[in-house]
């Protein structure tokens, strides 16, 4: 199959001659639909769900990045630069992400996201916490988030520091490891006039 004027599919093309080229459809289109459907998590969902009752990890994710390439023999995408991933309340910041996604069951093509893993200050944050670490794994399916790499986590004024942390989105439970060195934390009082 050749492109419209394509030198790139002719044997013999130069290594500048096989560089992409944005106005060749042919090649960006695939990429555009993978990285349109890596937001499909949230596709498939049923009438209820659409109506609000969805949890975090049944809505769509939105992500944005300076970069993305696709590996669809893989299916993984890999975005990079600034990356910033919402999924409802949630919000990921990263230096890189690295998306493993699938085909939803049933979902006509669809493709739904598994798990995500982060690389490079990340920041997972919520309404009403922040968590910081160096690298970090969430698994959509099941709800979970792993953090690891001088974790920080805040909620409100409280502060806890240690080497890991999981974070259980379904049921609201926080675990912090120390690894090597002991957790520490620092819970403040709220004053009686708030």
């Amino acid at each position: 199959m050749t492109l419209w004027g394509s030198k790139a599919m002719k044997a013999g093309a130069s290594r500048r001659e096989r560089t992409w080229r944005p106005w060749r459809l042919g090649l960006l289109a695939p990429a555009l639909v993978a990285a349109v459907m890596l937001a499909g998590a949230g596709a498939a969902q049923d009438s209820d769900d659409a109506a609000g009752g969805a949890n975090e990890a049944s809505q769509a994710i939105e992500i944005t990045a300076d970069t993305l390439e696709v590996r669809q023999s893989e299916n993984v995408a890999v975005f990079e630069g600034s990356v910033n991933a919402v999924q409802g309340e949630l919000v990921l910041n990263a230096d890189m992400l690295t998306v493993y996604y699938r085909d939803v069951e049933g979902g006509q093509g669809n493709l739904g996201v598994a798990r995500i893993d982060a690389e490079g200050n990340v920041v997972v944050s919520s309404p009403d916490e922040t968590a910081q670490g160096e690298r970090g794994v969430y698994d959509v399916e099941n709800g979970r988030i792993d953090l690891a790499g001088g974790v920080v986590l805040n909620r409100g004024n409280n502060i806890v520091r240690g080497e890991t942390l999981t974070m259980d989105l379904e049921f609201g439970v926080s675990r912090v490891s120390g690894g090597s060195t002991r957790v520490q934390g620092l819970f403040v009082p709220e004053d009686e006039g708030e």
